[in-house]
């Protein structure tokens, strides 16, 4: 079988989803894409941090007075970024006491 893609067959011959791909990643990527995960259903979340992942840059990132700031950046509501802070401050005071 022959695995080459027909240089004639340029993204305006694709399927919309491959075209848009195309445009943010260029088609040999798309091609590398469509290869690996052809025929299957992929579901992106809205977030593209794991909870982990957020608190970690949280704690790495938070000065004391830019909550605002991060929660625009990574796009998280205030509330949600205090919380985290909050949370982080609690488990630090846990580990300290049992030093």
């Amino acid at each position: 079988m022959n695995d080459k893609i027909n240089l004639h067959n340029t993204s305006d011959n694709w399927h919309s989803v491959y075209a848009d791909i195309a445009n943010l990643v260029g088609e040999d990527n798309t091609i590398k894409i469509y290869r690996y995960f052809r025929g299957m259903n992929i579901n992106f979340p809205m977030k593209l941090f794991t909870k982990t992942g957020l608190e970690n840059i949280i704690k790495n990132e938070y000065n004391g007075s830019n909550v605002k700031d991060l929660a625009r950046k990574y796009g998280y509501s205030m509330r949600h970024i205090n919380r985290i802070v909050i949370d982080n401050k609690l488990r630090n005071k846990k580990e300290n006491k049992g030093e």
